[in-house]
Parts: C-alpha cells; sequence; structure tokens
C-alpha cells in the first residue's frame, strides 16, 4: 500500500484533514523512527504501521472534537437581595423593619422605676448567596438579633436555637425573643444551615430587639407611673411616645432622616463548597428613618425604619 492509498483510506474518517495528512507523514517521514526503544522500519507490517496511523487520528479526534476538557469553575460566591448583589460599597435596601410600637418589655427596679426597656421588630429576609460548586450555606445572626425560620421550612439542618425560655422573673422581662410577631415563623435561631438549592426567600425573617439599659426612655417611661386610686393599681404608659423611642432607640438616638446607622446587627453568611473548604463574609444590617406617605390618601408623611444590607469590608 502506498502513500496514496493511506490517504484516500484516511478521507473516510471525519477528522481534520491536516490532522490525517501529518500523521501520515510522520510515518513515512524517515527510514527508521525510534519511540523510546521501540522502531518503526518500511520493512515493518504494513497493518501494523496502518492500525498505528489509525489510532492516531482517533486519538486526534477524540481529543480535539469529542471531549474537549473544560476546567471546573473556581469556588466563589456572591451574596444577592433579591436581583441585586451586596457589596461593600454601596447599601442594598431589603425591606421595612415593622412591628407594633408598644410591643415592648419593661423591667422595673425595687422602687418601681423603670430599668431596662426590650423592644423588638421584623423584616423580610431576601438575603441569599450564589456561586460555584456551592453544596450549603450557613446564616448566622450577630448583634441584637435572631431569625424566625418558618415552621415547615426544608432543607435545613444545624439549627442553633435560641436561648432557653427564661426560668426567673427577671429573666422574664429582658426576653426579646417572644416580642415579635412572626406569625408561621415560629422557630426562634441564632444560626442555621441551609442547602444551597433550598435557599429562598420563604425560609427565615429577621427580628432585631434593641434595648435600653437605664438611658433616657427608662427614666421618660418612668415619668408615666402614676397610682390610679379607683382600682388601687400603678398605671404607666400614659402618653408615652412609643413610636419616638422606636424610632430612636433602634438607631442609637440619630433623629436625622435618610442616614443608614449599620452598628448594632450583622449576619455571617458561610458557604461550603463540595470539596469540604469554606468561605465567609459578612453583612452589616442596617437601619435608615426614611419618610413614607400615607396609602390611604391622607395628607402628610410617617417616619418608618427601612432595613439595608452592606458588605463588611
Amino acid at each position: 500500500m502506498n502513500k496514496n492509498r493511506y490517504t484516500k483510506l484516511f478521507d473516510r474518517i471525519k477528522a481534520d484533514d491536516d490532522a490525517v495528512r501529518n500523521a501520515v507523514d510522520s510515518i513515512y517521514e524517515k527510514e527508521t523512527t525510534d519511540v523510546g526503544e521501540f522502531k518503526l522500519t518500511r520493512n515493518m507490517n504494513l497493518k501494523f504501521v496502518h492500525a498505528v496511523a489509525v489510532a492516531l487520528v482517533f486519538v486526534l479526534v477524540l481529543g480535539v472534537y469529542i471531549l474537549p476538557i473544560t476546567p471546573k469553575a473556581d469556588n466563589c460566591f456572591v451574596v444577592k437581595a433579591g436581583a441585586s448583589e451586596i457589596n461593600s460599597i454601596s447599601s442594598v435596601e431589603i425591606g421595612e423593619l415593622k412591628g407594633e410600637n408598644n410591643a415592648i418589655r419593661i423591667c422595673f427596679d425595687d422602687s418601681d422605676k423603670v430599668s431596662y426597656l426590650v423592644q423588638c421588630k421584623v423584616v423580610d429576609f431576601p438575603v441569599m448567596c450564589t456561586g460555584n460548586n456551592i453544596e450549603k450555606v450557613t446564616y448566622k445572626v450577630k448583634g441584637n438579633g435572631y431569625f424566625a425560620l418558618h415552621r415547615d421550612v426544608q432543607g435545613v439542618s444545624d439549627v442553633e436555637y435560641v436561648e432557653k425560655a427564661p426560668t426567673s422573673y427577671e429573666e422574664e422581662q429582658k426576653y426579646p425573643y417572644d416580642l415579635a410577631d412572626t406569625g408561621d415563623y415560629t422557630k426562634k435561631a441564632l444560626a442555621y444551615t441551609v442547602d444551597y438549592d433550598a435557599q429562598n426567600e420563604a425560609v427565615a425573617k429577621l427580628c432585631l430587639y434593641t434595648v435600653d439599659d437605664g438611658d433616657k426612655y427608662c427614666d421618660s417611661y418612668s415619668e408615666t407611673i402614676y397610682f390610679e386610686e379607683s382600682d388601687g393599681s400603678f398605671v404607666h404608659g400614659k402618653d408615652f411616645d412609643y413610636e419616638m423611642m422606636y424610632l430612636d432607640i433602634f438607631t442609637d438616638g440619630d433623629y436625622s432622616v435618610d442616614a443608614i446607622n449599620y452598628s448594632d446587627y450583622s449576619v455571617e453568611i458561610t458557604a461550603t463548597f463540595e470539596d469540604g473548604t469554606q468561605e465567609s463574609k459578612t453583612v452589616n444590617i442596617g437601619l435608615e428613618k426614611t419618610k413614607k406617605n400615607y396609602d390611604s390618601g391622607e395628607d402628610g408623611e410617617y417616619t418608618v425604619l427601612n432595613v439595608h444590607a452592606k458588605l463588611s469590608e
């Protein structure tokens, strides 16, 4: 069989023309070609030479056309709130902090003066992480807050529940974890792990609480206490400005509108990758006083607290 017959035979194989030509030429290039200690010569069985050439072309076809090697994507993740990526440069609004203004717990001292106030509010938590090769994600709240998980939540494990129920009157008066009305979100947790594909906005709500420990609102509230002679009991809270306290102590006394306070709350998010490695990012939670128009068409505005998220630098 001569070189032209080899070329015609290779034309039947669906491979690049240059690959076929180079394979044939490599066989006829020299009298003897060394491959380690193995030698191919013109006197060698032509069937063997033909098999070697065919195998060479099939290797080229397989590597170039059939099984291209694609490197695996690097482990990585970003944090999002809805469609918006959360970064360390600009804040992303995630919702409005909601709850009854008078949903507070008050602790009195031995002289019937207010020594401690705790107040708790709730916001939807649309924060999730997305990325490559992620197996599961852990969310851990830091500061004065906790998660309320839906009672029928799926794909959640390693839940770190909040502190046990109070065992004394003083503990009960300072207990913040049952103040916010979270509806069907009945499981209170400081941290939880969720399967990557099970992440969604319905998994949890974020509850934030704030404390006035013997400061000005304790004093202001104490001033409302008086003795009601008609029924022989002490009354307190009359004409107290719960809304101002709510807006004030949740923002550390910052009365300015549109200023975001990031001092008290954060969520640490840890991605566990398929190879067992982990990476963590901290999302700072900020509160912003914002004016809002009444939905009913009434004239005027009222103040709300919007919740913002921003990556820690």
